[in-house]
């Protein structure tokens, strides 16, 4: 999972076919943000990426995409870390690179 073009209220959000298709082909994919699990996007299979719009800046958010098939939903691939939705003219700082005194 990739997440670029991070602006005020949106990130891009782009990602590989499963590797594994188990039962039958992958209908589409469910994108979710949390703060709370929340659905961001809802795409055909032939999308492998989507735009996460609606942020609020300066919160920090994780994502986590869920192929979807004839019989459910997969496994979830989740983001190893959070992102924030920011001015492309700032600068991004992880919750691990803080430091409080």
């Amino acid at each position: 999972m990739q997440v670029t073009n991070a602006d005020r209220a949106s990130l891009a959000i782009s990602w590989n076919r499963p590797l594994r298709i188990v039962g039958s082909p992958v209908t589409g994919y469910i994108v979710e943000k949390r703060t709370a699990w929340t659905q961001v996007s809802k795409v055909s299979a032939n999308e492998l990426s989507c735009v996460a719009d609606k942020l609020i800046e300066g919160t920090e958010y994780e994502f986590r995409i869920t192929a979807v098939n004839e019989y459910g939903k997969g496994k979830a691939l989740e983001s190893d870390q959070t992102y924030m939705a920011k001015s492309p003219y700032s600068k991004f700082i992880s919750r691990s690179q803080l430091v409080v005194s």
